[in-house]
This record gives structure tokens, C-alpha cells and sequence, in this order.
């Protein structure tokens, strides 16, 4: 009837914006595309538990509407990763150990959908669901326009969705990589292996980026932005696999013990 999804995805929010409510509101959910894995546990409003840290392929980010509750006590931080490639990667190296026990990883396998938003800000915000625990939220994504804006999706919500930016940003976000200074030092390079010039594409995002409202405040963003467009280069997050051990040694040198 409508011919593709994006139409539909317009309507729907045009509605909820119009009666001033939430997608949630109106019974629209899409289906689930998040992972999740770690120290987690849920309990569903069915009585039912599931418990994320005994399956390293990960969790389908279950809808906040059949969760009654979480169990997080042990969480010391939460992981975004920008790709599901290098969810799985993290998961299945010597550094699930630490996973499981002390943090959560989470993935929208490229940019965030509502739900993984939704499950973020839940899991991060201090409430009586969750033990009014309030852990750190750190993010890896690509060295590009679009890691960036992914990135800027997490913490500052998306243009379409501003009338739900309250319920879904996360401000106090930390970008641990990839980062300028992650690539220009050399600890994520090896060789000439993962750095790609910059299409036209990606100079156009990054010059209407430096542009958006919503990062006039952010000098972290701002600036490396900038070098992208400076060194003409992108890198993505596999070219810390280009080392041995250089993703879990970011990692456990980056994240809280």
C-alpha cells in the first residue's frame, strides 16, 4: 500500500507528533534488530527470566513492555558497538570473561533503532526496574561521518524523533573509539591495512555535520570531524583487529575495572 518503509516510519511519527505522544503509544513496534549480551539479566512480565550472560551470539533487545525488571548489579559499564561484526568479535574473544561478569554489549547493527535506544536509556537510568543503578555508557564506532552520526544518535536523538529526544538520548555517552588519536598513533594500525579515502559522500556528511545544531556544543565531535576531512581518510573499527589483542587491549585499558 505504501510502497516502502520509510514512508510508513514517516506517517507513524507524524501521528504521534500530531497527538503528542510516543511511537509506544500508538502500539507501533518495530520488530526487534538490537543485540545484547553480558551481565544481565531480565525478568519478563510473564514470570519468565533471560539471562544474557550465557549466550555469547547475543539477546534480541527485548521490548521494555514485557520487561518487569533487570538485574544489573555487577554492571560496571555498558559497551555500544556501532556493527554487529565486531559485537560478535568481542564476544567470542578472551574477552567475553570479563564481559559476562562486569558489563553489558549492546548493538543496533548500525544506526539505533527505537528499541535499542529505549533498552540503553532504561539500563543506564537509575529506577526502582533496575536497582537504581546508573552505569557508565562508553560507544565504539567507525572513524567516519557516519560512526560519528551514529554516535550522535545515541546521545542527542535524531532529527525525526525530536519529540521523543527526552525518553531516548543518552547525554552522558563517552566516544572511546575509534578516535583520531586511536589511528594517528598507530595502535589501531598495522601495516596500511583498513584506511579508506574519504568518498564525496562521506566529505558532504561530515560538511553538513559540522553544521547540525545539536553539535555546536560538542568539541570532541566538532574537532574530529575536522580531521577526517583534514587527513581524507576513515578507518573502521576492524582495523583494531589488524594488531593482535588490539581491540581487548583498548578495551580493558579504556573501560572501568
Amino acid at each position: 500500500m505504501f510502497g516502502r518503509q520509510s514512508h510508513v516510519d514517516r506517517y507513524v511519527d507524524n501521528i504521534a507528533y500530531t497527538f503528542g505522544v510516543t511511537r509506544s503509544a500508538l502500539h507501533v513496534i518495530a520488530a526487534a534488530k538490537g543485540l545484547i549480551a553480558g551481565a544481565v539479566s531480565f525478568c519478563r512480565r510473564d514470570g519468565s527470566a533471560v539471562d544474557a550472560s550465557s549466550d555469547r551470539e547475543g539477546l534480541l533487545v527485548p521490548n521494555l513492555k514485557d520487561i518487569l525488571s533487570v538485574s544489573i548489579s555487577s554492571v560496571k559499564w555498558i559497551l555500544v558497538i556501532e556493527k554487529e561484526a565486531t559485537f560478535r568479535s568481542i564476544a567470542t574473544s578472551a574477552f567475553w570473561s570479563t564481559l559476562s561478569t562486569n558489563g553489558i554489549m549492546i548493538t543496533a547493527k548500525g544506526y539505533p533503532d527505537i528499541s535499542t535506544r529505549a533498552m540503553l536509556r532504561f539500563l543506564s537510568s537509575p529506577s526502582p526496574q533496575n536497582g537504581f543503578c546508573a552505569p557508565p555508557v562508553y560507544a565504539m564506532v567507525d572513524f567516519d561521518p557516519d560512526g560519528i552520526a551514529i554516535l550522535s544518535t545515541y546521545k542527542y536523538g535524531s532529527k525525526t524523533l525530536a519529540h521523543e529526544t527526552s525518553h531516548l538520548c543518552l547525554p552522558q555517552i563517552q566516544w572511546m573509539g575509534l578516535r583520531s588519536e586511536h589511528v594517528l598513533s598507530g595502535e589501531a594500525t598495522h601495516a596500511d591495512q583498513g584506511l579508506l579515502t574519504l568518498t564525496a559522500r562521506d566529505r558532504k556528511k561530515a560538511r553538513n555535520m559540522l553544521g547540525w545544531q545539536v553539535l555546536e556544543g560538542d568539541e570532541l565531535l566538532q574537532r574530529e570531524l575536522q580531521v577526517i576531512l583534514m587527513l581524507n581518510f576513515k578507518a573502521e573499527l576492524q582495523l583494531l583487529e589488524a594488531t593482535p589483542d588490539g581491540m581487548s587491549n583498548l578495551l580493558e585499558s579504556s573501560l572501568p575495572v
